[in-house]
């Protein structure tokens, strides 16, 4: 027994400095947390869904809200256009908040027709599913056509923001794709 200490005691200095078990559990805690905090981070900035930094575009805030689980920056009238040898065909897409297997999507089509006529369309489609990088809907119908054989139905569709202004609808294996620009603000 060490002189000085009362008898059942151990003398500590003779074993040599201790950490109390407490904080060497902290000090794991906060190298654990650390790690796996580091790796996060580095998975996030480089490697998100197989995409490195430099090809990525913009990311649509994904929140639930109580009419809808479309991310806000898709919302609201998308215009876009194309040329063939009839001429100038124009599309008008409305995106509505909604919740799977509702209406979301209107489009409105209008063009020359081969005989010279104009024809005029107006499709819906349903909201099949959001990710964190599109939105994806069913199969077009028409609702309206003029004269009714021009409008027939289309495939199902992913829409992409490839900015706050532009967005691109890409049909079936995206051989079908055509950009669009929000309403009023085409640069």
């Amino acid at each position: 027994m060490a002189l000085g200490l009362p008898e059942g005691r151990r003398d500590r200095q003779a074993a040599g400095p201790r950490i109390p078990r407490y904080g060497l559990v902290l000090i794991t805690a906060a190298a654990v947390g650390a790690i796996v905090s580091g790796a996060y981070l580095y998975f996030e900035s480089t490697h998100v869904h197989g995409e490195g930094p430099a090809n990525r575009a913009p990311q649509a805030t994904a929140t639930i809200t109580s009419t809808g689980v479309i991310p806000s920056e898709y919302l609201g009238t998308w215009e876009g256009a194309l040329e063939n040898a009839e001429g100038r065909h124009t599309r008008k897409m409305v995106i509505r908040q909604g919740y799977v297997d509702e209406t979301v999507m209107t489009l409105t089509a209008t063009g020359p027709t081969a005989n010279g006529d104009v024809y005029r369309c107006v499709f819906k489609a349903e909201l099949d599913s959001v990710t964190r990088n599109a939105v994806r809907l069913s199969a077009s119908t028409p609702t309206a056509a003029k004269p009714a054989s021009t409008c027939t139905a289309g495939k199902p569709s992913k829409l992409t923001l490839l900015s706050k202004d532009r967005l691109r609808r890409a049909s079936g294996d995206e051989g079908d794709r055509m950009t669009y620009y929000r309403s009023g603000r085409r640069k």
